[in-house]
């Protein structure tokens, strides 16, 4: 049986409406050992049957066997495999891949071989056989036309082929050149069938062992000159024999191959890479700013939470709604293991979001906003120290406040927040912007704080008049509202006909003047936490009770203006000491204040804190429970994260449209490359992942280059006030639309690559 046998093979081209016939009737046999040489004139069809014996076109008539199997039937995958198992080609203009060495030229050839060590060990074996052993380095544009041929042979041998095919191999060298490719052929086909075509017999003279001559598309003659070379016999489990082995070999190593190759290519054009690289740095540019635009999607997605979420944090209160005092706080968190306590912990959830309070930096006359947080929370130097006083205050604050707040121990000292003034004991720096600037108080600072807020709209009736024989009399009282602890301090304005009233009481024998300060403040704790877990009830406080202490009256001081129209004498003004005000907001908090929060060192401990408490019959959740808001506002919220999520999408497409648009010349002139490797046999998986392996490297300096770029920036105060800080999983979804970017790209590039058929390409076509 024929290693090789061709029966009553014939090829047509058809070309806008016109048919040409290639070859037609071709009945040929070959085995190996056999040096065959094809002769003819120019377009008689001795390259049609090389291409068609190569598996770089197809047929149309006949049936082509290798082996004895018919290959009529193979599509362009099996045509792929069956060029990788049988043939090696050696063309006339050498199609040596000029970008790559010698070396790697070769190396390419011997992808089977997984020990890159070994593979180039055996590349630099086969160039010092050729001759080309200084030549290793050397990229194939500079080689001269012996030596790229020379390298294009050695490349055929590291494939190991059966079947070599050499479609004028001499064609554009010198004779002395020739006389040494023919040699080196000669020394192939003892081992494998050589195949060359030529245009002048006398080339090959000395060197072929068989002569067909084609005209006009047919056999017209088939000689044999010499007897064959005897063929090595192979193995029964030669890869022959088992044509499927070396596939699954191949398949199995894919993806090494492919970064291989990817890393050849990568390597072997460098301008064009850094051109690749520069446009992946582009798109990565615009992804990390529409993904800092588009950071809030899962919270526009998400469920919100009822409280401002801490890490431990546990809320309780008791299910009939009545207070918790300060001892039954304590005694819950000596049974459940909390670390600590916060007993009026409404100022922790009351300024989320936007509702932030205003801080007054006296030393710059400017006002910022602080939340507040209890317990330690970043792992940031702290300059300074954590507060241990009621008056004493630590500072968490964005990077972009440095300039204003000072570093190292000239920070700022003294700021006014919730209408109290604190001494700042502390400051620490924290990189994400996206976070307000905080301040970390003690818990006796907390209830302050709570005390101050509560009296900022509280009510207060003044009643004026007088002690004697240690009775009070009244004989005027005003309700007027506390204009919280702004400057002038804890005043109480009354009328000048009060003041006149009061002080007409003096001239009674054994009077006092006096005031009696009335609070009455109104409260309300979490709503959401009260409707979701004891039935809708809310909880507020009002204080009607009198506190007696350090109250006068004097008067106004100049410039306060006018009480109103009606009064248009000189106004006074009652001052009340803060410490009385703040005892009575602190007593009435005590008296109605539901809720306290308690705090774990994990998430774990927290919940099993709140089912213990929940059978203790107590109200508990976790600071990062959930709640379903209105539906109107779920359906808007879900509507801006989907717009924002389709925005982010568009993006990467339109990133991967401009990429594709901007390389595809440049990656066009890769086609021709890309045919040659086709035509060594190199899988076409392999080919694929490779050129998706040059553009994932592509990848890599944008993602270092972003990388690097967010640590300038969110450590530079200036920069960091103006650009969004990202989180790991940001980073992450950038690098996923990076990644899908470069996909579409390969996809899109490969698409059109691999449009055409090799030999096709191979003589030239348009560019992508």
């Amino acid at each position: 049986m024929p290693f090789l046998e061709l029966k009553n093979i014939g090829k047509i081209y058809v070309s806008e409406g016109n048919v040409a016939v290639g070859i037609r009737g071709v009945d040929l046999a070959f085995d190996k050992g056999e040096f065959v040489a094809v002769t003819g004139e120019s377009g008689s069809g001795k390259s049609t049957l090389l291409n068609v014996i190569s598996g770089m076109d197809s047929y149309e008539e006949g049936e082509l066997l290798i082996e004895g199997r018919p290959t009529s039937h193979f599509l362009e995958p099996e045509r792929e495999r069956y060029r990788e198992e049988y043939i090696s080609f050696i063309f006339q203009d050498y199609n040596i891949l000029d970008s790559f060495t010698v070396l790697q030229n070769v190396e390419l050839a011997l992808l089977s071989i997984e020990d890159p060590v070994k593979r180039r060990a055996r590349a630099v074996e086969l160039l010092n056989r050729v001759g080309l052993g200084d030549k290793l380095r050397q990229r194939g544009s500079k080689l001269s036309g012996g030596q790229k041929q020379r390298t294009v042979i050695a490349r055929a041998l590291a494939k190991d082929s059966p079947v070599i095919l050499a479609d004028e191999p001499t064609g554009n060298l010198d004779s002395e050149s020739a006389k040494e490719i023919m040699a080196l052929l000669k020394e192939v086909s003892k081992e494998r069938l050589l195949i060359v075509v030529t245009h002048n017999i006398d080339e090959v003279a000395g060197y072929a062992t068989r002569e067909v001559r084609i005209f006009d598309g047919a056999v017209v003659s088939d000689t044999r000159i010499a007897p064959a070379e005897a063929a090595v016999p192979a193995a029964p489990s030669d890869e022959a024999a088992e044509p499927a082995r070396a596939p699954k070999a191949a398949k199995s190593h894919t993806i090494r191959n492919g970064l291989a190759l990817g890393r050849a290519m990568f390597s072997a054009t460098p301008k064009l890479s850094i051109f690749l690289c520069l446009l992946m740095l582009l798109g990565s540019l615009g992804l990390l700013a529409i993904t800092g635009r588009c950071g809030k999607i899962p919270e526009l997605l998400g469920t919100p939470t009822m409280f401002a979420p801490t890490e431990g944090r546990l809320v309780v209160t008791k299910s009939d709604g009545t207070p918790l005092s300060d001892k039954e706080v304590d005694r819950l968190a000596d049974d459940t293991g909390a670390v600590r306590t916060l007993h009026y912990d409404y100022l922790l959830d009351a300024f989320r979001g936007d509702f932030e309070t205003n801080t007054y930096l006296s030393e710059r006359d400017e006002y910022y906003s602080l939340q507040p947080v209890y317990g330690k929370h970043f792992k940031e130097k702290i300059y300074g120290r954590e507060p241990r006083e009621e008056n004493e205050a630590l500072l968490y604050l964005p990077v972009s406040w440095k300039p204003v707040f000072g570093s190292g121990d000239n920070f700022v000292r003294r700021i006014a927040w919730c209408g109290l003034e604190f001494d700042v004991v502390g400051v620490q720096y924290f990189l994400d912007n996206n976070q307000c600037a905080k301040i970390l108080l003690t818990e006796d600072g907390f209830a302050c704080a709570m005390a101050a807020m509560l009296l900022d709209d509280a009510e207060v009736s003044v009643t004026l008049g007088f002690m004697k024989n240690g009775r009070m009399n009244s004989f005027q009282t005003l309700d007027t509202v506390l204009p919280s602890f702004e400057m002038p301090k804890n005043s109480v304005y009354v009328s000048s006909k009060a003041w006149n009233e009061a002080l007409d009481a003096r001239t009674e024998a054994g009077s006092v003047p006096v005031a009696q300060v009335s609070l009455s403040a109104y409260f309300r704790i979490n709503n959401s936490f009260l409707s979701e877990f004891i039935g809708g009830r809310q909880q507020a406080f009002r204080a009607g009770d009198s506190f007696e202490g350090d109250i006068y009256l004097r008067k106004a001081p100049e410039g306060m203006g006018e009480h109103s129209a009606a009064y248009a004498h000189e106004r006074a003004f009652l001052a009340v000491n803060a410490d009385v005000l703040r005892l009575a907001a602190e007593q009435q908090l005590a008296a109605m204040y539901p809720q306290a929060s308690l705090f774990y060192t994990g998430e774990a401990k927290a919940q099993a804190a709140a089912e213990k408490l929940r059978a203790d019959g107590y109200v508990s959740a976790l600071s990062t429970a959930k709640y379903s808001p209105e539906v109107y506002e779920t359906v808007l919220s879900s509507a801006q994260g989907i717009m924002l999520l389709v925005m982010w999408v568009l993006t990467v497409i339109f990133l991967a449209f401009f990429i594709n648009l901007c390389s595809g010349k440049a990656v066009g002139a890769f086609r021709h490359d890309l045919a040659i490797l086709r035509s060594m046999g190199i899988p076409v998986k392999i080919v694929v992942s490779g050129l998706f392996a040059r553009l994932f490297l592509s990848l890599i300096p944008s993602v270092i280059f972003v990388m690097l770029l967010a640590f300038v920036l969110y450590r530079t105060p200036a920069f960091n006030a103006a650009f969004p800080y990202l989180y790991w999983w940001q980073y992450l979804l950038i690098f996923l639309g990076m990644a899908l970017m470069a996909a579409r790209v390969g996809y899109k590039q490969v698409k059109k690559l691999f449009g055409r058929s090799v030999r096709e390409t191979l003589r030239g076509g348009d560019d992508i």
